[in-house]
């Protein structure tokens, strides 16, 4: 293994440990990614859900809540891999997707938009350490010809898990809404809450914890994933209001939620091919600078808001397929240079890279892309 020192293991011993590890650490991973993207996209589906009309929500409210949930993911992402370099991950992980199954079934029960806020702050404290920390974890235990495609596949369940919001939150509003008094939106809350739950007990009984690994790592690679990565995350923000532009423009709720599934299902697609391919060709670079030439041309044509309706949102797909497919691929390579260091250096450079895409959101979306509730 790429992350593990000493005597040579032999071809059938490493091969069945690669298998036991996809079955432990993958699963873990890529299912924990699935579900903290259905955490974070699952406001934006209750937003066009009911949640507007019942919480009052005006002005540029949402915009708050999106940024609050930032804030504290800034605050204790450097924090939290600082901390997952000393503890076990095996513990430390499952604890804080305790913490975040607890405050998201809160926010089923909210009766304000100032306890939303406030839950979205604690929500993103509690989240902030999960994603740089699975990549972390990962990239200590698989080489570098394992790791392009995992990491891709950890990136397609991010995607799977924003299709599939769209289409449970579709779901729920139409079968659950009223259920025992319970509005749709806030069932949403309660189904992602208890599958947070699982994946708790699922992180506990098969997570493992590190290989060793020591060594260096060079300042200018660092100061170029770090600018690369905050880009991209800023690239990516659109992605995020699909469903609710088409709310605004005037489809049903149900519609909108319904539209931002196939395109996580095309990002989810162009995102897994790009990670194989990478790793086939055994190429970064030009897996990162084709689909980014695709995102730019999405991203173009979003900037001047192209219509029809179904011009931008193809023009939403190339620009979130796009960055997506980079982004894996930007980490993967990240890893890959990082894996040569101390354990506490490479936490504390994932984390950075995490915290300055994390910036990004404390101020775009309000004036990038604001979203205004009712006047």
């Amino acid at each position: 293994m790429g992350g593990v020192s000493g005597s040579p293991i032999d071809s059938a011993e490493e091969k069945a440990l690669v298998r036991r590890l996809d079955r432990r650490l993958l699963l873990f991973v890529m299912f924990g990614n699935l579900v903290k993207t259905l955490d974070n996209t699952n406001l934006a589906n209750a937003f066009i859900s009911g949640m507007e009309e019942e919480l009052n929500i005006t002005g540029v409210q949402y915009n708050w809540m999106v940024v609050m949930f930032m804030i504290g993911y800034l605050v204790m992402q450097i924090p939290s891999n600082m901390l997952l370099s000393r503890l076990r991950p095996s513990i430390y992980l499952p604890a804080m997707e305790f913490v975040w199954c607890v405050l998201t079934l809160s926010m089923a029960c909210v009766q304000s938009v100032r306890a939303v806020c406030i839950l979205r702050f604690l929500l993103g404290l509690a989240e902030a350490g999960f994603y740089p920390g699975i990549v972390f974890l990962i990239s200590n235990w698989y080489t570098k010809q394992e790791l392009g495609k995992r990491n891709s596949l950890l990136a397609v369940c991010g995607a799977l898990g924003g299709a599939l919001s769209g289409l449970i939150q579709a779901g729920l509003l139409k079968t659950m809404d009223g259920t025992l008094g319970i509005s749709g939106w806030r069932w949403m809350f309660i189904f992602d809450g208890t599958i947070t739950a699982g994946l708790v007990v699922l992180g506990y009984l098969y997570l493992p914890d590190y290989p060793n690994n020591t060594q260096w790592l060079s300042d200018k690679y660092l100061y170029l994933f770090v600018l690369c990565w905050a880009s991209l995350h800023l690239g990516l923000g659109p992605a995020h209001v699909l469903g609710i532009v088409a709310k605004k423009l005037g489809y049903s709720a149900i519609s909108a939620n319904l539209f931002t599934t196939p395109d996580m299902i095309i990002t989810m697609i162009c995102g897994l091919c790009n990670g194989f391919v990478s790793d086939r060709l055994q190429t970064r670079l030009w897996c990162i600078l084709v689909p980014a030439f695709f995102a730019f041309i999405g991203c173009s044509l979003l900037s001047v808001f192209v219509q029809p309706f179904g011009f931008l949102y193809v023009a939403f797909i190339l620009a979130h397929a796009g960055l997506s497919s980079t982004a894996a691929i930007t980490m993967t390579w990240a890893s890959e240079i990082l894996s040569s260091t101390s354990l506490e250096v490479q936490a504390m450079a994932l984390a950075i890279m995490n915290t300055s895409s994390s910036l990004m959101f404390t101020w775009a979306p309000i004036v990038l892309w604001p979203v205004t509730g009712k006047s």
